[in-house]
């Protein structure tokens, strides 16, 4: 997905961050910074998170949520829990459903077309490091 198209369909319906860790709050805030502020996050552990984490507007997943147009981005690494979370949404009617690393990482901060979290130091989704992640890889 090109960063042109995303942030049409962005501009048009909103947007939703689907995950409130790390990945996800600097996608939030990066949406920010585009003039894009999302609408809200949703994370399944928000009443948990809520006051550890800078994002205003956060809930558990809203699957009754009435705009099914709404592009949601999953903030979620793992494949396996994207796949399970894009079943749960898509079994909702959300239509709109963008997983962070199928995104073109240039349109983020432009030194990769792919997303490689052991590498991508310097991507906006990781804010210039991921060693702690790397440790333990």
């Amino acid at each position: 997905m090109k960063k042109d198209v995303l942030y049409k369909i962005i501009e048009k319906y909103g947007v939703v961050v689907y995950g409130a860790g790390r990945i996800g709050q600097n996608v939030y805030s990066m949406l920010k910074d585009w003039g894009c502020s999302p609408l809200m996050a949703w994370d399944k552990n928000a009443q948990n998170i809520r006051d550890s984490i800078e994002i205003e507007e956060i809930s558990e997943p809203i699957v009754d949520y009435k705009n099914k147009q709404i592009p949601i981005i999953v903030c979620i690494n793992a494949k396996v829990v994207y796949d399970s979370v894009l079943k749960e949404l898509t079994d909702q009617g959300f239509v709109n459903v963008y997983w962070i690393r199928e995104i073109e990482q240039n349109q983020l901060c432009g030194h990769s077309k792919t997303f490689f979290l052991q590498k991508c130091n310097k991507c906006v989704v990781n804010r210039g490091g991921a060693e702690h992640i790397l440790t333990i890889l």
